[in-house]
């Protein structure tokens, strides 16, 4: 892949190019290859949540909440911004990944070095540990092609890449060794239809997009789809249909357990 054209990109700049120029491709799993088990048979959510189309008038604040986000996810605005972010913070508290020392974050930017320069790469949302030397433990990307033909795909793993680089500084800064590699999980959205992914770092993937040189190992990247009944219709349906809704929050919980 010599033949490849390497320039300092800004990971919203990020497409199919610089994934074959990096020896990076992204491969499918199952629930038992991608968690290593069966999804979970149960999901510690509200009744009103799971079982109701629409919001019933006697919801809860935080129940009224999830249906006024959902259906704001689902209405994507011409030549504007969607109001999928919003979802995705709303399903994380959901499903408890703001726990502990966790904290939820949106727009927040980070940078990494590519082909000699500093560029910069901006999450959409991001599960951050609280605290001096806070580390980026979850990343959301929405699928914004109806405004552009930008993939989300290589815009989250140039943004893994700028939150494994940021990681490795805040560990020298507190006196740690750095990691060599870490798999920093992912998800990308379009309206409330969520995919998760395991996204592979290395210190030897650092140094190639560094120097612009195509790595030997190759970097695959887990993808997963919730096994909902119909795919095609996922993209506009979404967590709408209840069977959807449950399928996704099962794969909520599952993918929670890859935080540290």
């Amino acid at each position: 892949m010599a033949q490849i054209i390497r320039s300092a990109k800004s990971g919203s700049d990020w497409g199919t190019n610089e994934l074959l120029a990096f020896n990076i491709r992204i491969e499918d799993k199952t629930d038992a290859q991608f968690f290593g088990q069966p999804l979970p048979a149960n999901v510690n959510v509200s009744p009103i949540v799971l079982n109701h189309l629409d919001e019933p008038q006697n919801a809860t604040k935080s129940e009224s909440d999830f249906f006024a986000y959902l259906e704001d996810a689902m209405t994507i605005p011409p030549n504007e911004e969607s109001f999928v972010d919003d979802f995705a913070v709303q399903v994380l508290k959901l499903m408890g990944f703001d726990a502990g020392r966790r904290v939820i974050h949106t727009r927040k930017e980070i940078s990494f070095e590519m082909c000699g320069q500093r560029v910069d790469a901006k999450t959409d949302v991001c599960v951050m540990e609280r605290g001096p030397g806070g580390r980026f433990l979850l990343l959301v990307q929405e699928d914004k092609r109806h405004l552009s033909p930008a993939d989300p795909e290589p815009q989250l793993v140039a943004e893994a890449i700028a939150a494994f680089s940021y990681n490795n500084n805040a560990r020298r800064q507190g006196g740690l060794q750095p990691l060599h590699d870490a798999v920093v999980p992912g998800i990308t959205m379009v309206g409330s239809a969520p995919v998760f992914y395991k996204i592979p770092v290395t210190q030897d993937l650092l140094t190639a997009i560094i120097t612009a040189q195509y790595p030997q190992d190759a970097i695959v990247v887990e993808r997963f789809f919730p096994p909902v009944n119909n795919r095609i219709a996922y993209v506009y349906e979404g967590m709408k249909p209840l069977d959807n809704r449950l399928i996704v929050l099962k794969t909520f919980e599952a993918f929670k357990q890859l935080l540290p």
